[in-house]
């Protein structure tokens, strides 16, 4: 085990569970693989109902198989509530949260 590692969140890279250049959740077009944790995969991608055609967000997915969905969900849940306490300009902004495709976003 990697030092500073535990059974509870797994350090080693793992494939991005999502093919990109396709639409999630009916709002967002997946254009690529940003970026990877422990616990999530970041995609960079187009919101499809925004007022803006080509806005880019940021998409969270939380992709650890080894924690089960509600453990995933109580760990974007909070996040949720977190970034909407704040507003600062070096914080992303929540516009949307929930379940597509069996992920948790």
């Amino acid at each position: 085990m990697n030092p500073g590692a535990s059974a509870d969140f797994p350090t080693q890279r793992r494939a991005a569970p999502l093919a990109v250049d396709r639409p999630f959740a009916r709002r967002y077009w997946l254009d690529a693989c940003i970026g990877q944790g422990g616990l999530a995969t970041i995609y960079r991608a187009r919101d499809l109902e925004a007022s803006t055609p080509a806005r880019l967000v940021a998409l969270k997915i939380a992709d650890t198989p080894e924690l089960p969905d509600e453990a995933r969900m109580a760990m974007l849940a909070r996040e949720a509530e977190c970034l909407e306490r704040f507003n600062h300009p070096a914080l992303p902004s929540l516009i949307d949260a929930g379940m597509a495709e069996g992920w948790p976003f």
